[in-house]
This record gives C-alpha cells, structure tokens and sequence, in this order.
C-alpha cells in the first residue's frame, strides 16, 4: 500500500571553515520522493534545547541551524532503469538568477536519484542576491559547490535513512 503521507525532516551541515555558518533546509517526503530545498544559514553549537528547529549530531556535538534562504531554480530528475546503466532524466522545472546555482541543484538531483532510486526535485540557492538568508555566505573563503558537497552527503545519508525506514531496502 502505498505511503501518501508528507513529512518534512528539517536539516543543516556545519561547514568546516563556516565559523557559524552552513548549510540549511528542508527534505519534503511523499511517498517514495523527494523535495530538497536548501542555502546558506547560521550554524550554532549548542546543548539540547526543545525549542531548536534544526537540529543535526556530529559525534557528541548538537548543531541548530536558522535560516531562510530564498527557493531558487527546481530541477526534477527520474532514477535510471535499475538494469541500464544510464544517467538519471533530468530537466529544470524552474529557472533562477543563478546559472551555477541551476547547475548545481541539477546535479545533486542527478546523483541522488540514482543513489536512492526515487525521484528527487532540487532547489539550492547559494547565488542568488538580494534575498533574505544569502548573506549568511558572503565573505566566507567556501565555494558555494563545497557547500551543497556538504549538504548533498547529509542529504543522502537521511534519504537512505528513511528509505530503508519506509521499505526495508538498504
């Protein structure tokens, strides 16, 4: 039977380098796909707290994150036939401000797809200018790709999490 039930698993990555800032967003689940939405946030240590929104354990550390970044481009991308070893359909649903932004977001859902076997939409906004929860990148001596590097790893590591949650595959 299958699963029509949402559910949004909020996440963040600590940049190494990010002195306080990181990677934030939302994992938007139905039924086997995804939305990924994620961009730049603040990053803080902290101790369990219940009114955190975020909230991500790296060994024995807790990490919140707080952000709002803006929805950039959307791209959608299809998981290969299982006994064809092509690339994942892919196209861009929504275009943005941000040519790499676009790119980047195209690629994370091409490689997810692929991982997890599910259809995986992407919005990154990393680029784009102007928009509330942007700026929390500038100045920062990290390449917008190393950022959605770091937030790709945390993102497959839930989706296999929840995959195999929801089917008993690993």
């Amino acid at each position: 039977m299958p699963n029509n039930n949402i559910q949004v698993i909020p996440f963040c990555a600590p940049l190494p380098q990010g002195e306080g800032t990181g990677v934030v967003g939302t994992i938007t689940l139905r039924g086997q796909s995804a939305i990924i939405w994620f961009g730049w946030g603040e990053i803080e240590t902290c101790e369990n707290d219940a009114t955190m929104i975020v909230e991500r354990s790296v060994g024995e550390v807790a990490h919140i994150g707080d952000g709002n970044p803006a929805m950039g481009s959307l791209s959608l991308s299809m998981p290969p036939p299982k006994h064809i070893n092509y690339a994942p359909p892919s196209t861009q649903l929504l275009g943005g401000n941000s040519e790499e932004d676009m790119i980047l977001g195209q690629q994370v859902s091409c490689r997810l797809a692929k991982k997890i076997g599910w259809p995986i939409y992407v919005s990154c906004s990393f680029n784009e200018s102007g928009e509330e929860g942007n700026e929390f990148g500038l100045g920062l001596d990290v390449s917008p790709a190393m950022a959605v590097a770091v937030a790709e790893k945390e993102v497959a590591k839930i989706l296999l999490r929840e995959k195999e949650r929801m089917t008993g595959d690993s």
